[in-house]
């Protein structure tokens, strides 16, 4: 089943997975600012509760996916590790000439994705 989240993603539940969810995968198509889409599924390969979840990418996107939680003074911290490379021709091609633009665009990414991960929290993002 896809769900739609806002009008430029679309996440799809590939695969349920098994035990705390480790095999889950989903799909995800991203259309970033500047107009181009990534395409790519994300599979889960680690998950310890309220601590760490890991996952492989494959398709636009090939590599691994880290994310840390933690606690201090009842603020929660995600620190999110994305070790990825594109698959997309062109952009591997022009990468130097389109560092710049490609830089600032994977921000306002990263950047929207923390206030929509806020929001579904139903809390503050305080810090980005």
């Amino acid at each position: 089943m896809a769900v739609m989240v806002e009008k430029y993603k679309k996440v799809e539940e590939k695969d349920i997975g098994g035990i705390n969810g480790i095999g889950n995968v989903r799909g995800y198509t991203i259309k970033s600012p500047i107009g181009y889409k990534l395409r790519f599924d994300l599979k889960l390969t680690k998950r310890e509760v309220d601590s760490v979840l890991e996952g492989k990418a494959s398709g636009d996107l090939t590599g691994m996916g880290s994310w840390y939680f933690t606690e201090t003074n009842g603020i929660t911290y995600i620190t999110c590790r994305w070790d990825v490379a594109t698959t997309k021709s062109w952009m591997n091609t022009f990468r130097f000439a389109l560092s710049p633009l490609l830089r600032w665009n994977h921000a306002l990414v990263m950047k929207k994705g923390a206030k929509g991960l806020a929001k579904k929290m139903n809390c503050e993002l305080i810090h980005y």
